[in-house]
């Protein structure tokens, strides 16, 4: 199996190499206008990739701005419900504590054997 794996990367990479030797001696441009072409189309490349960045930048703060706007949202909903959880808590606490709240008693005032005389 490595051998087959071996054989073919350096089939590959003979393959580039006569390419490339090909390339450069049928090439219809000078080594200068090539050169030159390429810096070209590398700019071009270059101011394309730029303009595309920008894009994707003002995209992701749109994107940014609406999560924090939702995000606003969710939390005031949020609060709006807890508070409609706590009145809800407090009010049945209320009703526990009046219930088990103890009722007055009143005392019988004792009489002493002196004072039923």
């Amino acid at each position: 199996m490595a051998s087959n794996n071996d054989n073919l990367l350096t089939g590959f990479l003979l393959g580039g190499i006569v390419g490339l030797s090909l390339g450069i001696l049928f090439a219809p441009k000078s080594g200068k206008e090539t050169r030159d072409g390429l810096l070209e189309e590398g700019d071009d490349i270059l101011e394309k990739a730029k303009k595309e960045l920008e894009t994707v930048k003002k995209e992701l703060n749109d994107i940014r701005s609406k999560i924090n706007e939702t995000i606003a949202r969710a939390k005031h909903t949020m609060t709006a419900e807890e508070q409609e959880y706590e009145d809800a808590v407090n009010s049945l606490e209320e009703d526990e504590v009046e219930e088990e709240a103890p009722k007055k008693r009143t005392r019988k005032k004792r009489t002493t054997k002196k004072e039923e005389a």
